[in-house]
Protein backbone atom coordinates (compact mmCIF):
# COMPACT_ATOMS: atom_id res chain seq x y z
CA UNK A 1 0.00 0.00 0.00
CA UNK A 2 2.81 2.42 0.84
CA UNK A 3 4.59 1.51 -2.38
CA UNK A 4 1.53 2.42 -4.46
CA UNK A 5 1.12 5.72 -2.58
CA UNK A 6 4.75 6.68 -3.22
CA UNK A 7 4.41 5.84 -6.90
CA UNK A 8 1.23 7.95 -7.15
CA UNK A 9 2.96 10.93 -5.49
CA UNK A 10 5.89 10.67 -7.92
CA UNK A 11 3.52 10.66 -10.92
CA UNK A 12 1.63 13.67 -9.52
CA UNK A 13 4.85 15.60 -8.97
CA UNK A 14 6.03 14.89 -12.55
CA UNK A 15 2.66 16.02 -13.93
CA UNK A 16 2.80 19.28 -11.97
CA UNK A 17 6.36 19.92 -13.13
CA UNK A 18 5.40 19.30 -16.75
CA UNK A 19 2.41 21.61 -16.39
CA UNK A 20 4.64 24.40 -15.02
CA UNK A 21 7.18 23.95 -17.81
CA UNK A 22 4.51 24.19 -20.50
CA UNK A 23 2.85 27.09 -18.71
CA UNK A 24 6.00 29.23 -18.81
CA UNK A 25 5.81 31.93 -21.53
CA UNK A 26 8.17 31.64 -24.47
CA UNK A 27 10.01 34.72 -25.78
CA UNK A 28 11.78 34.47 -29.15
CA UNK A 29 14.01 37.41 -30.19
CA UNK A 30 15.35 37.24 -33.77
CA UNK A 31 16.67 40.80 -34.15
CA UNK A 32 20.09 40.53 -35.79
CA UNK A 33 20.85 44.18 -35.01
CA UNK A 34 20.95 43.53 -31.24
CA UNK A 35 24.03 42.50 -29.32
CA UNK A 36 23.97 39.54 -26.93
CA UNK A 37 23.57 41.87 -23.92
CA UNK A 38 20.78 43.82 -25.60
CA UNK A 39 18.95 40.61 -26.61
CA UNK A 40 19.23 39.25 -23.05
CA UNK A 41 17.88 42.54 -21.65
CA UNK A 42 14.88 42.46 -24.03
CA UNK A 43 14.10 38.82 -23.16
CA UNK A 44 14.33 39.40 -19.41
CA UNK A 45 12.13 42.51 -19.45
CA UNK A 46 9.61 40.79 -21.74
CA UNK A 47 9.36 37.83 -19.33
CA UNK A 48 8.82 40.29 -16.47
CA UNK A 49 6.04 42.06 -18.42
CA UNK A 50 4.26 38.74 -19.10
CA UNK A 51 4.60 37.66 -15.47
CA UNK A 52 3.13 40.94 -14.15
CA UNK A 53 0.12 40.61 -16.46
CA UNK A 54 -0.39 36.90 -15.70
CA UNK A 55 -0.03 35.77 -19.32
CA UNK A 56 1.69 32.41 -18.80
CA UNK A 57 1.84 29.87 -21.58
CA UNK A 58 1.93 32.34 -24.48
CA UNK A 59 4.40 32.76 -27.36
CA UNK A 60 6.00 36.20 -27.78
CA UNK A 61 8.01 36.77 -30.98
CA UNK A 62 10.21 39.83 -31.66
CA UNK A 63 11.61 40.35 -35.16
CA UNK A 64 13.44 43.29 -36.76
CA UNK A 65 13.32 43.12 -40.59
CA UNK A 66 14.56 46.19 -42.51
CA UNK A 67 15.07 48.42 -39.43
CA UNK A 68 11.43 47.78 -38.34
CA UNK A 69 10.47 46.23 -35.02
CA UNK A 70 7.63 43.67 -35.29
CA UNK A 71 6.16 42.02 -32.17
CA UNK A 72 3.60 39.15 -32.23
CA UNK A 73 1.98 37.57 -29.12
CA UNK A 74 -0.16 34.42 -29.26
CA UNK A 75 -1.99 33.39 -26.08
CA UNK A 76 -4.43 30.58 -26.59
CA UNK A 77 -6.89 31.63 -29.30
CA UNK A 78 -5.91 35.31 -28.98
CA UNK A 79 -3.18 36.74 -31.18
CA UNK A 80 -2.06 40.34 -31.55
CA UNK A 81 0.77 41.92 -33.57
CA UNK A 82 2.19 45.42 -34.00
CA UNK A 83 5.21 47.06 -35.66
CA UNK A 84 7.11 50.35 -35.65
CA UNK A 85 10.36 51.72 -37.13
CA UNK A 86 13.42 51.36 -34.91
CA UNK A 87 15.77 54.28 -34.16
CA UNK A 88 19.54 54.02 -34.65
CA UNK A 89 20.53 54.43 -30.99
CA UNK A 90 20.79 51.14 -29.07
CA UNK A 91 18.95 52.37 -25.92
CA UNK A 92 16.10 53.93 -27.93
CA UNK A 93 15.85 50.74 -30.06
CA UNK A 94 15.41 48.56 -26.94
CA UNK A 95 12.81 50.92 -25.43
CA UNK A 96 10.84 50.91 -28.70
CA UNK A 97 10.76 47.09 -28.78
CA UNK A 98 9.61 46.94 -25.16
CA UNK A 99 6.88 49.50 -25.89
CA UNK A 100 5.62 47.23 -28.70
CA UNK A 101 5.70 44.23 -26.31
CA UNK A 102 3.67 46.18 -23.74
CA UNK A 103 1.14 47.19 -26.39
CA UNK A 104 0.37 43.65 -27.62
CA UNK A 105 0.36 42.05 -24.15
CA UNK A 106 -1.90 44.77 -22.76
CA UNK A 107 -4.34 44.20 -25.64
CA UNK A 108 -4.39 40.43 -25.02
CA UNK A 109 -4.85 41.01 -21.31
CA UNK A 110 -7.77 43.35 -21.98
CA UNK A 111 -9.41 40.82 -24.36
CA UNK A 112 -8.98 38.06 -21.77
CA UNK A 113 -10.73 40.07 -19.04
CA UNK A 114 -13.83 40.89 -21.16
CA UNK A 115 -16.76 38.94 -19.64
CA UNK A 116 -18.76 36.52 -21.85
CA UNK A 117 -22.26 37.95 -22.42
CA UNK A 118 -25.11 35.85 -20.86
CA UNK A 119 -28.17 35.47 -23.14
CA UNK A 120 -31.32 37.10 -21.82
CA UNK A 121 -34.22 34.73 -20.82
CA UNK A 122 -36.87 34.23 -23.50
CA UNK A 123 -40.28 35.53 -22.31
CA UNK A 124 -43.05 32.86 -22.12
CA UNK A 125 -46.57 33.80 -23.18
CA UNK A 126 -49.48 32.99 -20.75
CA UNK A 127 -51.04 30.54 -23.26
CA UNK A 128 -47.83 28.53 -23.52
CA UNK A 129 -47.51 28.54 -19.77
CA UNK A 130 -51.05 27.18 -19.32
CA UNK A 131 -50.55 24.41 -21.87
CA UNK A 132 -47.22 23.36 -20.41
CA UNK A 133 -47.37 20.10 -18.40
CA UNK A 134 -47.26 20.43 -14.70
CA UNK A 135 -43.94 19.60 -13.19
CA UNK A 136 -43.88 17.90 -9.89
CA UNK A 137 -41.72 19.64 -7.34
CA UNK A 138 -38.36 18.00 -7.12
CA UNK A 139 -36.36 17.50 -4.06
CA UNK A 140 -34.29 20.53 -3.09
CA UNK A 141 -30.75 20.44 -4.40
CA UNK A 142 -28.16 21.16 -1.79
CA UNK A 143 -26.17 24.37 -2.62
CA UNK A 144 -22.45 23.99 -2.83
CA UNK A 145 -20.23 26.79 -1.57
CA UNK A 146 -19.01 29.06 -4.39
CA UNK A 147 -15.35 29.16 -5.08
CA UNK A 148 -13.81 32.57 -4.48
CA UNK A 149 -13.52 34.56 -7.70
CA UNK A 150 -9.93 35.65 -8.25
CA UNK A 151 -9.45 39.37 -8.33
CA UNK A 152 -8.61 40.78 -11.74
CA UNK A 153 -4.93 41.43 -12.25
CA UNK A 154 -3.71 44.89 -11.53
CA UNK A 155 -3.43 46.75 -14.84
CA UNK A 156 0.10 47.56 -15.77
CA UNK A 157 1.00 51.24 -15.91
CA UNK A 158 0.83 52.82 -19.33
CA UNK A 159 4.14 52.69 -21.16
CA UNK A 160 6.19 55.81 -20.90
CA UNK A 161 6.52 57.61 -24.23
CA UNK A 162 9.74 56.80 -25.98
CA UNK A 163 11.77 59.99 -26.34
CA UNK A 164 12.58 60.83 -29.89
CA UNK A 165 16.28 60.62 -30.66
CA UNK A 166 18.00 63.95 -30.40
CA UNK A 167 18.88 65.41 -33.79
CA UNK A 168 22.50 64.99 -34.67
CA UNK A 169 24.09 68.44 -35.06
CA UNK A 170 25.16 69.04 -38.59
CA UNK A 171 28.86 69.21 -39.16
CA UNK A 172 30.12 72.74 -39.84
CA UNK A 173 30.14 73.25 -43.56
CA UNK A 174 33.49 74.15 -45.03
CA UNK A 175 33.71 77.38 -47.03
CA UNK A 176 33.16 76.90 -50.76
CA UNK A 177 36.34 76.61 -52.79
CA UNK A 178 37.45 79.77 -54.55
CA UNK A 179 39.99 78.69 -57.16
CA UNK A 180 40.15 82.00 -59.10
CA UNK A 181 41.71 85.24 -57.94
CA UNK A 182 42.59 88.71 -59.20
CA UNK A 183 44.87 91.21 -57.56
CA UNK A 184 46.77 94.45 -57.85
CA UNK A 185 49.76 95.83 -56.03
CA UNK A 186 53.14 97.49 -56.15
CA UNK A 187 56.58 96.10 -56.87
CA UNK A 188 60.18 97.23 -56.72
CA UNK A 189 63.45 96.02 -58.20
CA UNK A 190 66.72 96.88 -56.44
CA UNK A 191 69.96 97.24 -58.39
CA UNK A 192 73.46 97.26 -56.97
CA UNK A 193 74.70 99.78 -59.56
CA UNK A 194 74.92 103.55 -59.98
CA UNK A 195 71.07 103.80 -60.01
CA UNK A 196 68.87 102.46 -57.24
CA UNK A 197 66.37 100.48 -59.31
CA UNK A 198 62.74 100.53 -60.49
CA UNK A 199 59.30 100.65 -58.95
CA UNK A 200 55.73 100.56 -60.22
CA UNK A 201 52.35 98.84 -60.32
CA UNK A 202 51.41 95.28 -61.18
CA UNK A 203 48.23 93.36 -62.02
CA UNK A 204 47.72 89.65 -61.38
CA UNK A 205 45.10 87.07 -62.28
CA UNK A 206 45.28 83.35 -61.63
CA UNK A 207 43.66 80.06 -60.78
CA UNK A 208 44.38 77.22 -58.39
CA UNK A 209 45.02 74.16 -60.56
CA UNK A 210 45.26 71.49 -57.87
CA UNK A 211 46.17 72.12 -54.23
CA UNK A 212 48.75 73.34 -53.49
CA UNK A 213 49.65 74.60 -57.04
CA UNK A 214 48.36 77.91 -58.48
CA UNK A 215 49.11 79.46 -61.88
CA UNK A 216 48.98 83.24 -62.50
CA UNK A 217 49.60 85.79 -65.28
CA UNK A 218 51.32 89.05 -64.23
CA UNK A 219 51.51 92.41 -66.05
CA UNK A 220 53.55 95.30 -64.64
CA UNK A 221 54.89 98.72 -65.51
CA UNK A 222 57.81 100.39 -63.70
CA UNK A 223 59.50 103.75 -63.75
CA UNK A 224 63.28 103.52 -63.55
CA UNK A 225 65.69 105.97 -61.95
CA UNK A 226 68.50 107.03 -64.22
CA UNK A 227 71.49 109.30 -64.52
CA UNK A 228 71.30 112.00 -65.77
CA UNK A 229 67.83 112.92 -64.53
CA UNK A 230 66.64 114.27 -67.87
CA UNK A 231 66.52 110.72 -69.28
CA UNK A 232 63.13 108.97 -68.91
CA UNK A 233 63.31 105.18 -68.50
CA UNK A 234 60.29 102.87 -68.39
CA UNK A 235 60.16 99.10 -67.82
CA UNK A 236 57.28 96.88 -69.03
CA UNK A 237 56.93 93.33 -67.80
CA UNK A 238 54.69 90.38 -68.63
CA UNK A 239 55.07 86.83 -67.38
CA UNK A 240 53.78 83.68 -65.74
CA UNK A 241 54.19 82.68 -62.10
CA UNK A 242 53.62 79.29 -60.44
CA UNK A 243 53.00 79.34 -56.68
CA UNK A 244 53.29 76.27 -54.42
CA UNK A 245 52.00 76.36 -50.84
CA UNK A 246 54.76 75.46 -48.41
CA UNK A 247 52.36 75.87 -45.45
CA UNK A 248 49.01 77.49 -44.70
CA UNK A 249 50.43 81.00 -45.26
CA UNK A 250 53.83 80.65 -46.98
CA UNK A 251 54.08 80.23 -50.76
CA UNK A 252 57.13 79.60 -52.94
CA UNK A 253 56.85 81.37 -56.31
CA UNK A 254 58.75 80.45 -59.49
CA UNK A 255 58.21 82.23 -62.78
CA UNK A 256 59.50 83.75 -65.94
CA UNK A 257 58.88 87.17 -67.49
CA UNK A 258 59.57 89.09 -70.68
CA UNK A 259 61.05 92.52 -69.92
CA UNK A 260 61.01 95.53 -72.28
CA UNK A 261 63.36 98.40 -71.26
CA UNK A 262 62.83 101.77 -73.01
CA UNK A 263 65.06 104.84 -72.39
CA UNK A 264 64.36 108.28 -73.93
CA UNK A 265 66.68 111.29 -73.67
CA UNK A 266 66.46 114.89 -74.86
CA UNK A 267 65.62 115.45 -78.54
CA UNK A 268 69.09 116.76 -79.36
CA UNK A 269 70.77 113.54 -78.22
CA UNK A 270 71.91 110.98 -80.72
CA UNK A 271 70.57 108.44 -80.32
CA UNK A 272 67.70 109.96 -78.36
CA UNK A 273 66.10 106.59 -77.41
CA UNK A 274 67.17 103.05 -76.63
CA UNK A 275 65.07 99.88 -76.15
CA UNK A 276 66.06 96.39 -75.05
CA UNK A 277 64.02 93.21 -74.61
CA UNK A 278 65.19 90.35 -72.42
CA UNK A 279 64.01 87.40 -70.36
CA UNK A 280 64.23 87.06 -66.60
CA UNK A 281 63.53 84.35 -64.03
CA UNK A 282 61.67 84.94 -60.75
CA UNK A 283 62.24 83.29 -57.38
CA UNK A 284 60.20 84.71 -54.49
CA UNK A 285 58.73 83.82 -51.10
CA UNK A 286 55.20 85.16 -50.39
CA UNK A 287 53.25 85.35 -47.13
CA UNK A 288 49.42 85.34 -47.28
CA UNK A 289 47.48 87.36 -44.67
CA UNK A 290 43.68 86.82 -44.70
CA UNK A 291 41.62 90.03 -44.47
CA UNK A 292 38.06 88.71 -44.64
CA UNK A 293 37.24 88.21 -48.31
CA UNK A 294 40.60 89.72 -49.36
CA UNK A 295 44.21 88.58 -49.02
CA UNK A 296 47.24 90.78 -48.41
CA UNK A 297 50.35 89.12 -49.89
CA UNK A 298 53.80 90.64 -49.29
CA UNK A 299 56.80 88.88 -50.83
CA UNK A 300 60.54 89.17 -51.37
CA UNK A 301 62.93 87.43 -53.76
CA UNK A 302 65.33 87.83 -56.68
CA UNK A 303 65.23 88.34 -60.47
CA UNK A 304 67.83 86.58 -62.61
CA UNK A 305 68.78 87.93 -66.09
CA UNK A 306 70.86 86.03 -68.63
CA UNK A 307 73.33 88.95 -68.94
CA UNK A 308 74.01 92.45 -67.65
CA UNK A 309 71.91 95.09 -69.39
CA UNK A 310 73.55 98.44 -70.22
CA UNK A 311 71.73 101.43 -71.74
CA UNK A 312 73.80 104.10 -73.52
CA UNK A 313 72.45 107.39 -74.93
CA UNK A 314 74.49 110.10 -76.68
CA UNK A 315 77.70 108.36 -75.74
CA UNK A 316 76.84 108.24 -72.05
CA UNK A 317 75.93 105.21 -69.99
CA UNK A 318 72.50 105.97 -68.62
CA UNK A 319 72.09 102.84 -66.47
CA UNK A 320 73.42 99.32 -66.02
CA UNK A 321 71.33 96.45 -64.67
CA UNK A 322 73.20 93.47 -63.11
CA UNK A 323 72.33 89.83 -63.78
CA UNK A 324 70.99 89.29 -60.24
CA UNK A 325 68.72 91.87 -58.64
CA UNK A 326 66.47 91.94 -55.60
CA UNK A 327 62.70 92.21 -55.87
CA UNK A 328 59.82 93.00 -53.53
CA UNK A 329 56.05 92.92 -54.12
CA UNK A 330 52.91 93.71 -52.13
CA UNK A 331 49.61 92.43 -53.62
CA UNK A 332 46.00 92.79 -52.53
CA UNK A 333 44.07 89.80 -53.96
CA UNK A 334 40.40 88.85 -54.14
CA UNK A 335 39.68 85.12 -54.43
CA UNK A 336 36.37 84.13 -56.07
Amino acid sequence: MRKNAGLGGLILALALAATRVHAAPEVVVTCSGLTEDERASVEARSHADLAVKGLEGGLLTLDCPDATGRVTFRWGELERATAAPLPDQARARIETLLSLVDAVTTEVQRQRSVPVPVPAPVPVSPTAAASAPAVSPAAPVPMLPLAPVPAPPTPAPAPAPVPAPAPVPAAPSSPPPRPWHVGAGVQAELWATEVTGAGGLRLRGGRELAPPIALAIVLAGDRVSSHPDDVAVRLWRGGIEVAASASEAWNVVLGGQLTRLIAEGPANWLPASHAKTTLAGTLRLDYVVALGRLELVPGAGVLVYPARRTVTLNGERVLSVPRLTGSAVVDLRWPF
